[in-house]
């Protein structure tokens, strides 16, 4: 048997990123984060935020640090593997949470989406079972403010 059948994390690659006066920067893609990835994922944000997206129909967790957008990562990096049957516009795709998390000792914490306000989605959202995701991102607080 294959160890990688067994592993739950994985890195995803990278993408560039302008920052400023016109210098790109690697930001490294994790699939399903270990908390040392999602400390170095903070490490290269300029915020100290991290960005992610949930995927509820593979069960998948992508961090990343704030300096890409969601739909940059969705069209260039997860979507060409998970997407197959969905929609390219990661606004438009079901069972898809996007979000901004901080680090809260080793865990990160859901803090703010823009998906249920921007595109309307707060109710399949709200209704969607997101626990299990709470091993790589914990929502639970913001879903519970969400839902009321």
């Amino acid at each position: 048997m294959r160890f990688e059948k067994y592993l739950q994390e994985k890195y995803m690659g990278s993408s560039k990123v302008t920052y400023g006066a016109g210098r790109k920067k690697l930001i490294s893609i994790y699939m399903n984060p270990t908390s040392l990835e999602l400390k170095m994922a903070v490490e290269e944000s300029r915020d100290k935020d991290l960005r992610f997206l949930a995927d509820n129909l593979n069960k998948k967790v992508f961090v990343w640090s704030s300096g890409l957008l969601h739909w940059e990562v969705w069209e260039k990096n997860i979507y060409p593997k998970y997407g197959k049957g969905r929609d390219m516009d990661v606004e438009e795709t079901d069972n898809i949470l996007t979000g901004i998390a901080k680090l809260q000792g080793n865990k990160a914490v859901m803090m703010d989406s823009d998906a249920q306000l921007t595109y309307g989605r707060s109710k399949d959202i709200a209704e969607t079972d997101w626990t299990w995701m709470n091993k790589y991102v914990n929502a639970t607080q913001w879903l519970k403010k969400l839902r009321k």
